[in-house]
C-alpha cells in the first residue's frame, strides 16, 4: 500500500532505496519484474505505452510490462455529453460483455463514492444486480435506518420522528392514518399508544399492530436490564419479529449497528451520542450479491477482472482546506512551515510555505498518476475509460482529477 499518500506514504523512500541500492549498509540487487500474468498484450501496450509517457523525469523509473497472456483485448476512451449519457454507456459496456460471455468478472471502478450518482440508478433500471465495497452508507439501508429510529426512539421518549419512523418500520407497520391518530395532541407518543382514546380512533388492523407494539415495549421494560439501550432495543427488535423482515445480507449490517451501540453504552445509556451517530455515519453496508462489483480504485488494488469500466474520469476527489503547517523532508533535511494566513506574503515564512505548499501538490498529483495504473491495470480482456468533458477545452478535467492527470497523454485517444 506504499502508493497511497493519504496513509502517510513517503514515495521517495522507496524510488531513493532503489536509485541508492543500498538499505542502511546492505547493498541491495535491484530486480524489476516486467512479465504481466493478468492482461491481454492490447491492455499491456496501452498501458506500457501511456504511463511510459507519464512516468517521466527524476524519480520516475517505470519499465515496461511484456503480456505473458495471448488472449485478444481492447481499450476504449470515450468522452460523453452529460453524465447521465455516461451512466447509460456504462450500461451498455455491461450489457455487452455480459452479452459476449455471461461468466465473465466485471468491474466498475471509480475514485470516490459520489462518482456513481448516476450510474447506480441506471444499472437499477437495466436490471443488472451489482456489489459495492464501501459504497452505501450502512445508514442508507432501509432495514438500518428503521432499527435507528427505534434506538433513538427508546433512547429519547420525546423524540416526536424517531417514533413516527419506527411506528412506520416494517416490523411494526402501522399506516399513515393510524401514525397521523396517535400523533395528534400534546402527548409524547410512547404514551399515547396507551391511552384507551387513542386506540378507539384505530382502524381495526392498526389497533391490533399498536397493541403488539405496546405488549413489546411492556415487555422489555420489565426486565431487569430494562436500563441497558443495546439490550433493549435488540430485544425488542426481536420482539417485533425483526429478523422476519430482513435478508442475511440486512442482517449482517444490523448486527453491526447493534455492536456499535454496545461499545457507546457502557454504563447502560449512551454514554456520547454525538459520538455513536457519527461512527454509525462512518460505517458502510456489507456488499450485495451481484454481477458487477462497484469499488473504488483504491480498493481494487491486487484485484483482476475481465472488464473494468472506470467512469468519471472529469470528477474531481474532495478538496482539503489549506492546513495549519507543511512539512517535507527534502535533500535529507525536514522542513517545517507554518500558515501565516494574511501575514506579508513576502516573509521568509510566508515563502517557504509557499514552496512547501507546491512539492505537496505536485506529490499529490503524481500520486493520481500512480491511483490511474492501479485501475488500468485490473483488466484482463477489456479496458473502458468515459469521461464527460469535452477534450478540445483547457479547463477539462481539474488538477484533482483523473482526466487532469491523463489529459496529455489521453486527447488524441477519446472518440
Amino acid at each position: 500500500q506504499s502508493i497511497y499518500q493519504f496513509r502517510g506514504a513517503t514515495v521517495s523512500l522507496f524510488t531513493d532505496t532503489v536509485d541508492q541500492a543500498c538499505f542502511g549498509p546492505k547493498r541491495l540487487d535491484v530486480y524489476h519484474l516486467q512479465v504481466n500474468f493478468r492482461s491481454s498484450p492490447a491492455i499491456v501496450e496501452w498501458n506500457n505505452k501511456v504511463y511510459g509517457e507519464l512516468f517521466q523525469g527524476a524519480g520516475n523509473s517505470f519499465v515496461p510490462s511484456i503480456p505473458f497472456r495471448s488472449n485478444p483485448g481492447m481499450v476504449t476512451v470515450e468522452a460523453l455529453p452529460s453524465s447521465e449519457a455516461e451512466a447509460q454507456r456504462v450500461v451498455q459496456l455491461v450489457q455487452d460483455a455480459f452479452r459476449e460471455d455471461p461468466a465473465q468478472s466485471v468491474a466498475i471502478l471509480v475514485r470516490g463514492r459520489s462518482h456513481l450518482k448516476y450510474i447506480l440508478p441506471a444499472l437499477k433500471q437495466a436490471g443488472i444486480g451489482a456489489s459495492g465495497t464501501d459504497i452505501d452508507p450502512i445508514a442508507d439501508s432501509a432495514p438500518v435506518a428503521e432499527v435507528v429510529s427505534m434506538i433513538r426512539a427508546l433512547w429519547h421518549q420525546a423524540d416526536r420522528t424517531s417514533w413516527l419512523a419506527l411506528l412506520r418500520a416494517a416490523f411494526v407497520g402501522l399506516s399513515w392514518e393510524d401514525c397521523l391518530t396517535v400523533s395528534m395532541g400534546h402527548e409524547v407518543i410512547p404514551v399515547a399508544l396507551r391511552k384507551s382514546e387513542v386506540q378507539a380512533k384505530l382502524t381495526p388492523e392498526g389497533l391490533v399492530r399498536v397493541k403488539r407494539l405496546v405488549d413489546a415495549l411492556e415487555g422489555v421494560d420489565k426486565s431487569s436490564r430494562s436500563d441497558e439501550l443495546a439490550w433493549k432495543a435488540r430485544a425488542l427488535w426481536l420482539a417485533l419479529g425483526g429478523m422476519s423482515t430482513v435478508d442475511q445480507t440486512e442482517l449482517s449490517d444490523i448486527k453491526t449497528v447493534f455492536k456499535l451501540l454496545g461499545t457507546h453504552t457502557a454504563t447502560g445509556d449512551l454514554d456520547n451520542p454525538q459520538a455513536f451517530f457519527n461512527a454509525l455515519a462512518n460505517l458502510y453496508a456489507s456488499p450485495k450479491a451481484g454481477v458487477v462489483q462497484i469499488m473504488t480504485i483504491h480498493k481494487s488494488k491486487g484485484l483482476e477482472y475481465s472488464t473494468v469500466i472506470i467512469p468519471a474520469l472529469h470528477k474531481s476527489g474532495g478538496s482539503d482546506d489549506t492546513p495549519l503547517f507543511y512539512w517535507r523532508t527534502i535533500n535529507g533535511r525536514f522542513f517545517l512551515a507554518p500558515n501565516m494566513g494574511g501575514e506579508d506574503a513576502m516573509s521568509p515564512e510566508s515563502r517557504l510555505f509557499k514552496f512547501l505548499g507546491g512539492r505537496v501538490k505536485a506529490d499529490h498529483r503524481q500520486e493520481l498518476e500512480r491511483v490511474a495504473y492501479v485501475g488500468t491495470t485490473r483488466a484482463k480482456s477489456r479496458l473502458h475509460l468515459t469521461a464527460c468533458k469535452d477534450v478540445a477545452d483547457d479547463e477539462a478535467g481539474g488538477s484533482n482529477s483523473l482526466l487532469g492527470s491523463l489529459k496529455r497523454v489521453l486527447a488524441d485517444q477519446f472518440v
